[in-house]
């Protein structure tokens, strides 16, 4: 389940680092490139792309959120959750970067598809440059991919005050609920008492019910 968190979050990272990209070629290519080709058509896939990207890290945080409760009270579970390596972090960082360039060209060319037009060169899809299309998007993967990647130590620094917080957030609502009742239960035991002793304290029974006899 981890491994397929971490590749739901190198996809969520790689959509918003290509979004990133798509919107800094756009601009840059305003004055860097003679043809801008970005110019010609509508950029819907920005906002298709973006909430894709959205989704997926709210499922990360679900599943996060969910499986940091449960390990809440294990320390030897909670850092083998969130213990990585190097060699991931480069991976990791590798796949963004592969995922954008490949994201970049494709939101042009359904942009363009849309707007019923045609990507002619590699070149058209990056913004009617390579260079320049291609470095706009590394750069993006890499500073998107420096933020996924503070996160991460962020929750390695602070994860046990992350999950004792998630701990007591959890049982206050189970420590008001007990706390109510042990404060009902001395009321309804004085409430009953009374009744109680005078049942202890009556020997007799109820009096026999009068009956009515006709004199004649």
């Amino acid at each position: 389940m981890l491994r397929s968190t971490a590749a739901i979050g190198v996809c969520a990272t790689a959509l918003l680092a290509a979004v990133s990209a798509h919107v800094g070629i756009d601009v840059l290519g305003d004055y860097l490139v003679r043809d801008d080709s970005y110019d010609h058509v509508a950029h819907g896939s920005r906002v298709l792309f973006t909430l894709c990207a959205l989704g997926l890290a709210a499922l990360i945080g679900l599943y996060l959120f969910s499986h940091l409760c449960t390990a809440a009270a294990s320390l030897r579970e909670r850092v083998r959750m969130i213990r990585i390596r190097r060699s991931q972090m480069a991976a990791a960082i590798a796949c963004i970067a592969l995922l954008a360039l490949f994201f970049v060209p494709a939101m042009e060319t359904l942009d363009a598809l849309r707007a019923g037009a045609d990507v002619d060169s590699p070149a058209d899809a990056f913004g009617g440059s390579l260079l320049l299309g291609i470095s706009t998007t590394l750069g993006c993967a890499l500073a998107w991919s420096g933020a996924l990647l503070g996160v991460v130590a962020w929750l390695v620094r602070h994860r046990d005050r992350v999950a004792r917080l998630l701990f007591e957030l959890l049982n206050v609502g189970r420590t008001q609920v007990a706390g109510a009742h042990e404060r009902l239960a001395p009321a309804a035991l004085l409430a009953s008492a009374p009744a109680r002793r005078t049942r202890h304290r009556s020997k007799r029974g109820p009096p026999a019910t009068a009956t009515a006899l006709l004199v004649h």
